[in-house]
This record gives C-alpha cells, sequence and structure tokens, in this order.
C-alpha cells in the first residue's frame, strides 16, 4: 500500500455481533481516498471475520471504515474520540 496504518475497534459486540466498527486511521486525505475505493482490501479485512471465527450472524453487519489524520485534525481538532462519538 505504501502508507502507514493503525486500526482500532469499537462496540457493544456483547449485545449482537453486528454493534462493531473496525477503523483503519491513516495518516492523510489522499492515503484515505485510496484506500477507501480499494475493495480487495476491504474484502481482505472483511474475510479475517471468518477466518478467526467472528459470529457468522454479525459478521456482514460489522461496519468497516476509514479515516484520516487531516480530517480528525480538520474537523474535530485532532481529538480521534470526540470525532467518533
Amino acid at each position: 500500500m505504501g502508507y502507514q496504518v493503525t486500526v482500532f475497534r469499537y462496540g457493544a459486540y456483547w449485545i449482537h455481533p453486528r454493534h462493531l466498527a473496525i477503523w483503519v486511521c491513516v495518516r492523510t486525505d489522499a492515503a484515505k481516498e485510496q484506500l477507501s475505493r480499494n475493495d480487495a482490501y476491504w474484502r481482505t479485512l472483511r474475510s479475517f471475520l471468518e477466518r478467526y471465527h467472528y459470529p457468522k450472524e454479525g459478521r456482514e453487519e460489522v461496519h468497516l471504515g476509514v479515516e484520516s489524520q487531516e480530517t480528525v485534525d480538520r474537523e474535530s481538532q485532532g481529538d480521534w474520540f470526540q470525532h467518533f462519538k
């Protein structure tokens, strides 16, 4: 890919497995745009849910997203917590 990523997750998956969000965080808006269009990357990431036995009844509804540090800086004064609140 050529850029550094950090991945984090949050949710209420103990209520139901569909209540999980996985975010891929990158540094720039350009990287965010490039990654958001990379269907193979997202298929691979989603395949990990099956590979690591995430409950089948929630797999397809798990949110997978990408966000950039530039966007968080611009919209939320650099505060990731507030950005996703």
